[in-house]
């Protein structure tokens, strides 16, 4: 993508450690510069859908503005992966097997290996010892309230403690227990409506 709605776009790339990975230009005669950032949880595809949607929707409401100005977009993209993929694969794995359906059980074991695959992707060699405690604890997440700790511990100890905040709750993120944080993600699995087939289900997820 290089523009939006006819405003030039470049996107900008930064390690998780704030280094810039490529060179941005924006075109000769700019007079105005937009530079945005995603949060937490969106990945490259996710951010840049965000800004498509917020410059063309700029574009609506500003055309005098567009015929006045060279504008130019400057998209930061920065290494952001859903923690709450691989806390809800957990909570998923901890209640299919109380639900009484091994299938399930393993679908989720599964699931949780690839989301924590795609986090050592994220984070490089350093991070390749506390993934594979991590996978080494998922066929005992359902039974073990330590191997639940030591699992969401594993995962935590992923993220710089220092960058902890009350805004986002990263802070309550860090401290809280692992069999704790698991128990409060999971809801009873719903009861089947008169008339339903009975049997068992892996537990909902909040």
């Amino acid at each position: 993508m290089n523009a939006i709605a006819q405003i030039p776009y470049v996107a900008a790339h930064f390690d998780k450690n704030g280094a810039a990975l490529n060179q941005v230009t924006v075109p000769a005669g700019t007079t105005d510069v937009f530079v945005v950032s995603h949060g937490w949880n969106n990945d490259d595809a996710a951010a840049e859908k965000l800004y498509l949607e917020l410059f063309e929707n700029f574009a609506k409401v500003a055309p005098d503005l567009l015929r006045k100005r060279k504008f130019a977009i400057i998209g930061v993209i920065w290494p952001s992966k859903k923690f709450t993929d691989v806390v809800d694969a957990a909570v998923a794995a901890q209640g299919s097997a109380s639900a009484g359906i091994a299938a399930n059980s393993q679908a989720a074991d599964a699931t949780i290996k690839k989301k924590l695959d795609q986090i050592a992707s994220m984070f490089g060699a350093e991070a390749t010892v506390k993934i594979e405690t991590a996978k080494g604890l998922i066929a005992h997440l359902e039974n073990e309230p330590a191997a639940r700790d030591e699992f969401v511990d594993a995962m935590r100890s992923l993220l710089d403690p220092k960058a902890a905040h009350d805004e986002d709750n990263s802070k309550l993120y860090l401290k809280m227990s692992g069999s704790l944080m698991l128990e409060k993600l999971k809801t009873a699995t719903p009861v089947a409506a008169s008339g339903a087939p009975a049997g068992g289900g892996s537990a909902a997820l909040s």
